[in-house]
Order: structure tokens, then C-alpha cells, then sequence
């Protein structure tokens, strides 16, 4: 690869174990990245892996401004990340992943300490060589395993129906009060 030597010297990184060339994965040394029994490796590490959590939730704007907010539990966001597939075995490994994408079953994907539930939703790739496949694929997440279970379906909708009278009440006793 034609320029890996350009610049090198200039780039200075702090992180333990991180690439010192720009653009090449900094979890090479760190730890692995598993998507059930697949394994990436080297190259095939994304330089970095988003995510993040959203609250699912319901509101309810009553008249006089009365507002219930109803929140059914985190979601987490799912995955996109990209990587290369580099050596002899880079179609062989790109088939791997298609014939998961394929089979659309739920496999655990875990990195540091994270660990999912997940089906393997996309897989896109570009074709440089036989040992050369830039590769992005797309997650969706199942399941968060490293996530506090809030409690089942039943005790939410508890939770929300009751929080609903209890504003509903509050809002019809005041507007009876102000009218007598």
C-alpha cells in the first residue's frame, strides 16, 4: 500500500495499544470483536463503533397544559460500522457474513464489554481484489445484555395506567374547583 510510511511520523497517539498510522483500527491490540461465532480480525476491526440509547415514550397533553409522560423502556440504537477484509481469506470470510445475513437468526455480538442480542440486518461490500473488500454492515439489536431488565410488559402497563388516572383525576378535581 503506496504512502503507509508518508506522515507517520507526525501523528502521535496516546491511546494504549491504538494504531499509529491514521484510518487503521485502534482495537487491534485491545480486544476482540465477535458477531456469534465470527470473529474480526486485524483489518476487518471498524476504527470505531456508534451507538448510543433512546427512551421510548408516550405523551399526553390534556386541556388546561396537563402533560403525562409515558416511557416504555430504552432502545438501543443499531449499529453501522465498517471495515476491511484483507488476505487470502477475504471472499471466504465476506461469504461467511452474507450466509449470516441470510439466515436472519439472532447471534450475540460483544466487543469490550459490551454484549448484544443481534441480527445481522445489512452487509455491503466493495470489491477491490480477492484479498482486498471494504466491507459495512448494520445491526439491529435485539437486546442489550449488559442492560438492567426494567420489569416486565404487564408491570409497565401498570405502571402507565395507574400515572394516567392519577393525572387524570388531578386534572378533572382542579377544573371542578375552579368551577364551583
Amino acid at each position: 500500500m503506496p504512502g503507509l510510511g508518508a506522515g507517520v511520523g507526525n501523528y502521535i497517539s496516546l491511546i494504549p495499544g491504538a494504531s499509529l498510522i491514521p484510518g487503521l483500527s485502534a482495537f487491534t491490540e485491545d480486544f476482540q470483536i465477535d458477531l456469534g461465532t465470527f470473529t474480526l480480525q486485524g483489518f476487518e476491526e471498524p476504527p470505531q463503533i456508534g451507538g448510543g440509547t433512546t427512551q421510548a415514550m408516550d405523551v399526553h397533553q390534556y386541556p388546561g397544559g396537563v402533560r403525562t409522560v409515558d416511557t416504555w423502556g430504552a432502545e438501543p440504537e443499531d449499529p453501522t460500522f465498517s471495515g476491511r477484509m484483507m488476505g487470502p481469506t477475504a471472499e471466504q470470510r465476506v461469504q461467511a457474513l452474507e450466509t449470516i445475513v441470510q439466515q436472519g437468526v439472532a447471534v450475540n455480538f460483544t466487543y469490550s464489554q459490551k454484549q448484544m442480542l443481534v441480527v445481522l440486518k445489512k452487509l455491503t461490500w466493495d470489491f477491490y481484489n480477492y484479498y482486498d473488500i471494504a466491507y459495512t454492515m448494520t445491526i439491529e439489536v435485539i437486546s442489550d445484555l449488559g442492560l438492567a431488565n426494567p420489569g416486565t410488559i404487564e408491570t409497565q402497563l401498570d405502571d402507565v395506567f395507574t400515572s394516567d388516572i392519577a393525572s387524570i383525576s388531578s386534572g378533572v378535581g382542579n377544573l371542578v374547583g375552579s368551577i364551583f
